[in-house]
């Protein structure tokens, strides 16, 4: 049997917040050497299906308000974010921004956020032609590991965001972000049995003679969506009596679970009115009830 399965994707994320404030003339420091760093991300779970591909995507944006002090003529802001991008201590990618305002003594100078939005998608096909493998290794692998966004560049790790200013009463400066990696894969298909199979049981029916008759069944079953059954009765304990038997098969509620109904009706076969009938259920997760009326 062959099963078409779509591509499905899991999701981690780590939030960052961070803010500094100031004054006078100088370079606010919000982010340092320290960069942003997202711990604990999770290898991909192999039991879920078989790695396609995973994204990273950094959203970050560096957001500042400063007032020029009265006594100057006037002040200004330059705010920038930059460095790489790093997946435990392999750098995969890099990417910055920057801007600036300024405004007269006395008065509030609006500048809009700086923001960096960086995404890379690794296909498992093109690990060690398109990028390191170790990072491939990293990811399936059974260690948890980091997604960081360092300052500088390797070997020389520097502040990641900051904010150049001059002639300022008051300065505050907010950089928020988030990471996410995304897992892409083909998932295990669900079914209900590792393949066909069968099943047999028997029932005991009464007549209303009082004489014992037991009826076995016989049950042939292939995956769900493809079930079917049949039943072969057969009759212990006495002749003169009539057996039919029929089994039904149908979907049975959850994932992955197939159920079937296996029903018989005994009579004399002089009197076409006396019968006794029993039916059996059973789902594929051995599940047993039954039913004598």
């Amino acid at each position: 049997m062959s099963a078409i399965c779509d591509a499905a994707q899991v999701t981690q994320s780590r939030s960052f917040s961070v803010t500094n404030t100031g004054s006078g003339t100088g370079s606010l420091e919000v982010v340092g050497v320290e960069g942003l760093v997202g711990e604990s991300f999770e290898p991909f779970d192999s039991e879920l299906g078989t790695l396609t591909g995973f994204t990273i995507s950094w959203n970050t944006s560096l957001a500042t308000t400063a007032t020029v002090s009265a006594s100057s003529a006037n002040g200004g802001i330059s705010p920038s974010i930059g460095g790489g991008m790093y997946l435990n201590a392999i750098q995969y990618d890099g990417s910055g921004g920057g801007g600036g305002n300024g405004a007269g003594a006395g008065q509030e100078i609006i500048s809009s956020p700086v923001i960096v939005n960086q995404s890379k998608t690794f296909n498992v096909s093109q690990a060690g032609t398109e990028y390191d493998p170790a990072i491939l290794n990293a990811v399936t692998g059974n260690a948890d590991f980091t997604l960081s966004y360092l300052g500088g560049s390797p070997g020389s790790i520097a502040t990641l965001a900051k904010v150049d200013h001059t002639n300022l009463s008051s300065i505050s400066s907010t950089l928020t972000g988030s990471v996410t990696l995304t897992y892409t894969y083909t998932p295990v298909p669900s079914v209900s049995f590792n393949g066909a199979g069968s099943e047999s049981f028997s029932t005991p029916l009464s007549t209303d003679g009082g004489l014992a008759v037991n009826v076995g069944f016989e049950i042939d079953y292939l995956l769900v969506g493809r079930g079917r059954g049949r039943a072969v009765a057969t009759v212990a304990g006495g002749g003169g009596f009539v057996v039919a038997a029929a089994v039904a098969g149908r979907p049975w509620p959850g994932p992955g679970r197939w159920a079937w109904t296996a029903r018989a009706c005994v009579r004399r076969r002089w009197s076409p009115t006396s019968w006794k009938t029993a039916s059996r259920s059973r789902s594929s997760l051995g599940r047993v009830c039954s039913r004598c009326t």
